[in-house]
């Protein structure tokens, strides 16, 4: 219970740490609803916004916190879910839709031998952003091709998933979701397959 203090420090490393303990402890919590369920309501509200977290690495974590909690508390969090779907709705618009997110062309140095390392922030105004420094590499990057982002994209879909089969929402919310995930997993076999 402790833990909802701290998901809310400004150390990276603290909050990604705390929230891969809450990804190791729910499933086994989760045999346990005279532990677990408290526990959610003691948790949900320093979770959630964790979604809207400036590191990409802090959303996705979250985001298969949020999956597990879906997966092992089902109905108990459905007015929790719906209450969320406008952030997920956001979540996965910054990473679906172009035009919800920055998406720049990562410059790279023309220098033989060097490379980017990249790592994706929240800006200011709500879009994914690079933040890019140069170290060993000769070839081109690209946002699409970021692992962390597309750990991203994995993490949300497999939460959409999660929510379908596990969480009580209503038929037009089922409609929305089945909407936002069928073209995105009809059309990209590598999260077809991650899922």
């Amino acid at each position: 219970r402790l833990t909802q203090h701290y998901l809310t420090a400004s150390s990276l490393e603290l909050r990604a740490q705390l929230l891969s303990l809450l990804k190791t402890t729910f499933p086994v919590l989760g045999k346990h609803e005279n532990s677990f369920l408290p526990l959610i309501n003691d948790l949900w509200p320093v979770l959630l916004p964790r979604l809207e977290d400036r590191e990409a690495h802090i959303v996705t974590t979250g985001l298969d916190t949020i999956r597990l909690l879906c997966d092992h508390a089902g109905g108990f969090i459905t007015s929790r879910i719906i209450n969320a779907w406008p952030m997920i709705r956001t979540v996965f618009a910054r990473c679906f839709q172009p035009n919800q997110r920055n998406v720049p062309n990562l410059a790279v140095d023309a220098r033989k031998g060097s490379n980017s390392s990249t790592r994706m922030t929240l800006s200011s105004h709500n879009r994914w952003t690079i933040q890019q420094s140069v170290i060993n590499s000769d070839y081109n990057s690209s946002y699409e091709y970021d692992p962390t982002f597309t750990a991203m994209k994995i993490a949300v879909v497999k939460l959409l998933s999660s929510i379908a089969q596990n969480v009580a929402i209503p038929p037009n919310m089922f409609e929305e979701l089945l909407e936002m995930s069928l073209p995105v997993l009809r059309d990209n076999t590598s999260l077809r397959d991650g899922c």
